[in-house]
């Protein structure tokens, strides 16, 4: 730990660590030595409702579940589209 203040660490990691080069391989590295079940689990913050598009999906993903309840329990299938078959002519 290089510097540590309340809720804030910076670490200094070290030149032979050269498998620590993203910010979530510190925070593994932290982790398992910390150790994992040490760790309180908490939902994320800010997932509901944070895109613009997510209203529009939950929309989408209804009106999905509305039709395929009106369609009845199976699927239905259409039959395959088979390519058009070529006469020669004499």
């Amino acid at each position: 730990i290089a510097k540590q203040e309340p809720g804030e660490c910076t670490f200094t990691i070290p030149s032979w660590r050269v498998d620590l080069k993203r910010p979530v391989d510190l925070i593994e590295e932290v982790s398992r030595l910390f150790g994992v079940e040490k760790i309180p689990s908490t939902p994320p913050r800010g997932a509901h409702g944070a895109n613009e598009f997510d209203s529009v999906y939950d929309q989408i993903s209804e009106a999905r579940r509305i039709l395929s309840g009106a369609m009845g329990s199976r699927p239905k299938r259409s039959k395959p589209i088979q390519a058009p078959r070529l006469r020669m002519s004499k």
